[in-house]
């Protein structure tokens, strides 16, 4: 049996963390200290890399991933998120 109060996390409690696909961002947080997932749906307006970043920033978001093999994984590069820094 495992004593899960000596395990230690891979990130810390209060880390909100959230993963990408086209239409939807899952979010992992902490609720009353238990890692809860939930899904937001992504608005329409956030094509363009300014809008983005404003939501995810907005969500609270610490880290965010792109889920591969998506249309979001090939259009968020490098470059085309630099665009939001230029603005």
């Amino acid at each position: 049996m495992i004593n899960r109060d000596k395990t230690s996390s891979i990130t810390p409690a209060n880390t909100v963390m959230g993963i990408l696909n086209d239409n939807e961002l899952l979010l992992l947080e902490s609720v009353q200290g238990k890692r809860v997932l939930r899904s937001l749906q992504l608005p329409a307006d956030v094509s363009e890399p300014d809008r983005l970043l404003q939501y995810l920033w907005d969500a609270g978001l610490d880290s965010a991933w792109v889920m591969p093999a998506t249309t979001r994984s090939r259009t968020a590069t490098s470059s085309w998120l630099e665009q939001a820094s230029s603005r």
